[in-house]
């Protein structure tokens, strides 16, 4: 175990889904698609921390093993 495992928390895909609402338009449903481990830190770069003051709410890093197929 690395101390980046440590950090890894079970995320999952979004499967974004449209259905016919019967009026000619559609209706948009998200759910949980597959499951992976990832690590997600808070990032305080210097440019993540200008951002922020540009109007971004915060700026996340994510980081997967080099094996996840994004």
């Amino acid at each position: 175990m690395s101390l980046l495992d440590d950090f890894k928390t079970t995320c999952a895909f979004m499967e974004k889904k449209r259905v016919p609402d019967g009026e000619g338009g559609f209706n948009t449903t998200w759910s949980d698609g597959a499951k992976f481990q990832a690590a997600i830190v808070l990032d305080t770069s210097i440019e993540a921390v200008a951002a922020e003051k540009q109007g971004v709410t915060s700026v996340y890093k994510i980081t997967v093993s080099k094996s996840m197929n994004l």
